[in-house]
């Protein structure tokens, strides 16, 4: 393709062969093909999505979307949010815990763990987290948001405690398959399961078993129930099958009820077990079972079914206490359709039996990858709602909100649509056909306008589309740049579709602003192959006016800019021009219509004002539009009729007399002659006059530069860039697939197409583009099949700098991707790869893009201090008032509140983390010594403010504070005491650690009587000094008063 025309007297000086690269991720937008699980927020209203290359995409709302890149190119494991705090944590299959900072969108800790990780729970509401792996521990990890690291605490649940507390030998050779903190035990109680079918309930702040379920308890229920995909069709009895007793070896876990005394379990034979837990204290009790401790379900009969992948389960709604639903991906016969599986549940009072289930199956838009069920997404409303997102490949994301999934359940209504997420660039529906991403460089008053109709544009389609949409995610908070003069559009993205349609978006700033789209139909015209594949497009700032190509042959231009009262629509034909008056309103609008060729539009390309258009076509005929009179200045056929994949316009400042060259008054290039460069695609090269279209004349107007063995044909859409003034010493670029060859101008028009320059290339090239390297200077990008990115200086070809879509965006180079490849002057490349639309930067250059400060925030911080506001208000208000309801986020701060408190017990629950993995327990045999820096207080006193005290209430007071300090002086010093002492004190002479506990309780609770005394002595004093100042105001006014005043 042909490059860029350049000084020839650049080529003989020195060049600066030195660049900057910076390769950067401006924007993206869309869900990664490779997409394998999701994590969600239900306070940030946040999505996040992991991919097996290493990458994390966030969604959130007001096309807000983030994408973090791993170091290694590696799949996740386990992905899971510390909810309503910013951080979102993953796990790689290299066992790397790493700790992702949404507000800065990178990693701030990471910890290798030293063996495979099967297990991850993150405790909701806090920054601890529990860890299985493959040797059967149990580990607790702790995130420290001061010092940003994840420390492990010294507390572990062993594979031998295990064994020795349930007499279940060889569990070091079990892996832990799940982790589950049980509901309403204020983290003390964990219940985790080996793969080999055994389950552990176990205390932590006893650190003792609770009991213990497994393999061998199945044998005392040996009929299991049978839900076969007969029994879909309605609510049915279920049938009683034969057990066949073979060993189970669990896959899946999950709670199936809010109390946490029911626990559903999937096998990897396909079977369903529903375990009720017992309330035993300790393992003596943990061994009495009864044959209705288990409840086991089937969703096939058949001897061959697949293992139990997923399971969820959400509580029924206040209408419906007693059904559940239990949410399976997998468990059926092999060789079913692939479905979800929906089981209601209808349980009895106190869940005592199991009365009727009703199976519903959910066909899949593609291959399952991962769900989530979300409870009250809407917390505005008293109403409990429950609501699912699946996540299915290649990354499509399926939102079912509560009435479909009612519809789904009571009606069998298994065609109910749900709500799919689509980007606001989208790729496939309808599907991308061309795009050009450009700058505009209008004159600023030109560039004011078409702002402000932007504005306009972009205000009416936000309107629209909060009206229709019904996507659940809204969270992350848009960037506000503070505001100046210049808030002009300096980019556009263009993107033509295969229905026709043309749609514009804003690039100024990292996020995508949806601005118009242009319908193919003109209002009230019938025009033959209007609605046909848009085949090119391009766009000139100067006029701001798109032009865009359909493969009928049509052109239709587009008006962007100021429209000067003008509303007419020009149909240009070959038999003449008619014009209508379609009655445009607001917006860009079509103003003309070309129908001159029913071949297929190939390229266009405007001239430098925009008052010129050159089109080809694939039956290599030239045409050449004038814009401002919306007229034909020519249309001629190329020899040979081969397509014209590459056209370029540029003005030659002359006169000159080229040897060779015809010196007639038609054939001479005359002084500042506008010249059209045209490729075909059999690599011939012409050169015409734009003005009246005919060849320039010489011994060889055409040059065949096929002749050469190395060079191949170029593909349809390369493309030819050139300066605007041209003269003898300008230099032209063409790049082939496998070669570069530099040629002179002068020879050029002259038809020798024997070349100043040229460079072999190792690898083939698919794309190339110029861009400005500095005020003076261009570089050449270069994008090879292979996915490497290059760096060349211009004119002498050589490699300043390498890279690869691969490190970049972890893309894989796929045939045709170069066809939506385009950049802006400055560098600015966008990009598409099947769901995904990228915008990156290669050179350092200036911040164009303005980054930071005009990236979108992943994490709302107003929202996160309002969450823990209601939290706070609903911990002083439910002392009050039992009926209290929190006003903004319902069960959901319930939750919190309680998971609040377990982060707080777990100070005391678990010595303090230790930045050495193998740090051994601190001894506690020996004195201790608490010092007032040990005290942790877990919220802070709310103190409202008091009336005067009675006398009662100061005796009340004073006996308090007698008894806080009990009978010390001022003079006294705090002494160690011994471990007898503290025995004594506390009445706890069995266990010295409990006694160490306790105590630091004591001093916890000593604390908070001292900073009350200490806030209500502020309060008094206060108080105090404003009565003062107010009798001396009231003193003031009483001296001015006289006697009959009083």
């Amino acid at each position: 393709m042909f490059s860029k025309i350049f000084n020839k007297q650049k080529a003989d000086q020195d060049t600066d062969t030195s660049v900057t690269l910076d390769t950067q991720v401006i924007l993206h937008y869309g869900v990664p093909s490779t997409s394998s699980r999701i994590a969600y927020d239900p306070f940030q209203h946040l999505l996040a999505v992991c991919t097996l290359d290493g990458r994390i995409k966030v969604i959130g709302g007001d096309n807000i979307e983030g994408l973090l890149i791993a170091p290694k190119q590696l799949p996740f494991k386990h992905l899971e949010f510390l909810e309503n705090q910013g951080f979102l944590i993953s796990v790689s299959n290299e066992n790397d815990v790493q700790v992702w900072d949404l507000e800065h969108r990178y990693i701030v800790s990471t910890l290798q763990w030293h063996c495979n990780i099967t297990a991850f729970l993150v405790i909701q509401g806090t920054s601890y987290m529990y860890l299985g792996d493959e040797y059967g521990c149990v580990s607790v990890l702790m995130y420290d948001v001061e010092d940003k690291k994840l420390l492990q605490n010294v507390y572990q649940i062993s594979a031998q405690s295990v064994s020795e507390a349930t007499g279940i030998s060889m569990l070091e050779h079990c892996s832990v398959v799940g982790v589950l903190s049980q509901p309403f035990s204020q983290g003390n109680r964990l219940l985790f399961a080996y793969d080999k079918g055994i389950i552990v309930l176990w205390d932590m702040a006893e650190d003792q078993l609770v009991l213990v379920k497994g393999d061998k308890d199945l044998h005392l229920k040996g009929k299991p129930i049978s839900i076969s995909e007969n029994d879909a069709e309605g609510e049915q009895t279920p049938e009683i099958l034969e057990d066949e007793g073979s060993d189970k070896e669990i896959s899946a876990l999950c709670w199936a009820c809010l109390d946490g005394s029911l626990v559903a379990v999937g096998y990897v034979d396909g079977d369903i077990m529903l375990w009720k837990l017992s309330n035993a204290a300790s393992s003596k009790d943990a061994k009495a079972e009864t044959s209705d401790d288990v409840v086991k379900l089937q969703l096939s009969s058949s001897s061959k079914r697949f293992p139990v992948i997923i399971l969820h389960w959400s509580a029924g709604s206040s209408k419906s206490k007693h059904r559940d639903q239990l949410f399976v991906y997998g468990g059926d016969q092999m060789g079913s359709a692939e479905v979800l599986t929906i089981l209601d549940l209808d349980w009895s009072s106190n869940k005592e039996s199991l009365n009727n289930i009703t199976r519903v199956d959910v066909t899949l838009h593609g291959s399952f990858a991962d769900m989530i069920v979300l409870r009250n997404l809407d917390p505005l409303r008293s109403v409990d709602r429950t609501s699912m997102m699946i996540l299915t490949s290649p990354g499509q994301l399926h939102f079912f909100d509560d009435s479909c999934l009612s519809a789904l359940i009571s009606k069998k209504d298994c065609s109910v649509s749900p709500i799919q997420y689509s980007s606001i660039l989208p790729t496939s529906d309808p599907t991308l056909t061309v795009g050009i991403h450009c700058s505009l460089h209008a004159d600023p008053k030109s560039s004011a306008t078409f702002s402000e109709r932007a504005k306009n544009m972009r205000m009416t389609v936000s309107s629209a589309a909060n009206k229709e949409s019904k996507w659940p995610l809204t969270g992350g908070v848009p960037s506000y740049l503070p505001s100046s003069g210049d808030n002009n559009i300096m980019r556009l993205y263009i993107a033509g579709y295969r229905d026709g349609s043309v749609r514009i978006w804003d690039t100024t700033y990292p996020v995508l602003s949806y601005l118009s789209v242009l319908e193919p139909e003109v209002k009230g015209i019938t025009i033959s192959g209007i609605t046909a594949s848009v085949s090119a497009l391009d766009f000139t700032s100067s006029a701001l006016i798109a032009a865009v190509g359909s493969e009928s042959g049509l052109v239709r231009l587009y008006m962007l800019g100021e429209s000067s009262g003008k509303s007419t629509v020009h149909i240009v034909t070959e038999a003449g021009t008619e014009v209508h008056d379609p009655g445009n309103g607001e917006g860009p609008y079509c103003f003309a219509v070309f129908s001159l060729c029913a071949a297929p539009v190939c390229t266009l390309r405007f001239s430098v004002l925009g008052e010129k258009l050159a089109v080809g076509f694939e039956s290599g005929q030239i045409a050449m539009l004038d814009v401002s009179s919306t007229s034909v200045s020519f249309l001629i056929d190329t020899l040979p009729k081969s397509p014209i994949v590459s056209l370029a316009m540029g003005t030659f400042l002359g006169p000159c007399s080229l040897d060779g060259v015809d010196q007639s008054t038609e054939g001479m290039v005359k002084h500042a002659e506008n010249l059209t460069f045209v490729l075909q695609r059999d690599s011939r090269i012409a050169t015409l006059s734009s003005s009246a279209g005919n060849i320039i004349k010489g011994t060889k107007n055409v040059i065949e530069v096929t002749e050469r063995k190395d060079l191949q044909a170029l593909s349809h859409d390369d493309m030819l860039k050139l300066s605007h003034h041209l003269s003898e010493n300008s230099l032209l670029l063409l790049c082939c697939p496998n070669v570069f060859v530099v040629y002179s101008l002068k020879s050029l028009i002259q038809g020798n197409s024997r070349s100043v320059h040229e460079v072999n290339l190792i690898e083939i090239c698919c794309w190339t583009a110029t861009v400005q390297k500095d005020e003076t200077e261009y570089v050449l990008i270069v994008l090879y099949v292979t996915g490497l990115v290059e760096i060349r200086s211009l004119p002498l070809l050589e490699i300043l700098g390498q890279s690869s879509l691969m490190s970049i965006l972890r893309w894989n180079f796929k045939p045709n991707m170069e066809k939506l490849l385009s950049t802006t002057q400055k560098g600015h490349i966008a990009l598409v790869n099947g769901a995904e639309f990228a915008i990156v930067s290669i050179l350092a250059c200036d911040n164009d893009f303005r980054i930071p400060e005009s990236l979108p925030s992943l994490h709302d911080t107003v929202l996160a201090a309002a969450v823990d506001a209601d939290i706070k208000n609903l911990s002083s208000n439910q002392k009050k008032d039992k009926h209290f309801v929190p006003r903004i986020f319902s069960g959901l701060i319930k939750g919190l509140q309680a998971n609040k408190d377990v982060s707080s017990s777990f100070g005391r629950l678990f010595p303090r983390s230790s930045k050495d993995p193998a740090a051994a327990p601190t001894d506690v045999g020996e004195p201790i010594e608490l010092s007032i820096d040990d005290i942790e207080i877990d919220e802070p006193v709310i103190v409202s403010p008091l009336p005067l005290k009675s006398e009662n209430e100061k005796k009340d007071k004073k006996s308090e504070r007698e008894a806080l300090f009990e009978g010390t002086t001022s003079e006294m010093k705090p002494r160690q005491r011994t471990i007898d002492e503290i025995k004594a004190k506390y009445r706890n002479t069995g266990d010295v650690s409990a006694a160490a506990v306790q105590a630091r309780d004591k001093l916890a609770e000593r604390g908070e009587k001292l900073e009350r005394i200490s806030q209500r002595s502020e309060e008094l004093r206060d108080g105090a000094e404003s009565f003062a100042s107010m009798a001396q105001e009231l003193a003031k006014r009483m001296e001015n008063r006289k006697w009959w005043q009083i």
